[in-house]
């Protein structure tokens, strides 16, 4: 047990959330039992700040562009990972700074893979939004934040009410961080793996929104 971990995080985030965190790790370590939070941001609830940054030009990123970054293995797209997620008709919005791909996030609008043989479902009125990544040398520019507030912002001019997406409940920085954006908490998934395979089930409050996850036989 890494108790430097849980005392920072007592610190930073309060006692009752760190002792939260806790249950998580020791939930999976010891019934392989993972809870998701079930988010989804609009443009009524987003923090309008993220959107008034001036400085920083995202956009949706080519496929050529895409293959071209993939070449390296810092950005962590691996060609498999691209081929599948262009052939659904995934995208990808961006920062490229200086030939730099500085920060990156995929957006889906239909089922997508979510690991370990599973689907993840959703209501095609939102965009789904996973697999974000900031450069290291451009972490702390909340970027990630911002290239999601124009994703959001795009997907609304296209037509969708908003972005969906799920935060391991054990990851309690990234929780803190999609709160602090405009993400509001709809409903939880739980996942437990068996040697049957992976058992899941959605709280109520993802029914509104068609959010679940299912093994790809299904």
């Amino acid at each position: 047990m890494n108790l430097t971990h849980y005392r920072e995080s007592a610190r930073k985030h309060g006692v009752p959330s760190a002792f939260c965190e806790f249950a998580f790790h020791a939930a999976r370590r010891t019934a392989n039992v993972t809870v998701w939070n079930a988010v989804v941001v609009t443009m009524d609830t987003v923090d309008k700040t993220f959107l008034e940054e001036k400085n920083r030009q995202g956009r949706f990123l080519s496929a050529r562009e895409l293959h071209a970054f993939a070449k390296e293995p810092e950005y962590e797209l691996a060609e498999d990972f691209l081929g599948r997620a262009l052939a659904r008709q995934n995208r990808c919005f961006g920062f490229v700074e200086n030939g730099v791909l500085a920060s990156y996030g995929w957006y889906a609008t239909g089922p997508t893979e979510a690991g370990d043989g599973l689907v993840l479902r959703f209501d095609p009125a939102y965009a789904y939004m996973y697999k974000g990544f900031t450069h290291p040398r451009h972490r702390g520019q909340r970027l990630h934040a911002i290239g999601m507030a124009a994703a959001l912002a795009e997907f609304t001019r296209e037509g969708k009410k908003g972005l969906v997406s799920y935060v391991d409940a054990s990851n309690l920085s990234s929780m803190k961080s999609c709160l602090r954006m405009g993400y509001r908490t709809f409903g939880h998934v739980l996942l437990m793996k068996t040697k049957r395979g992976v058992f899941t089930s959605a709280t109520r409050g993802c029914q509104a929104y068609r959010f679940g996850v299912e093994t790809l036989a299904d």
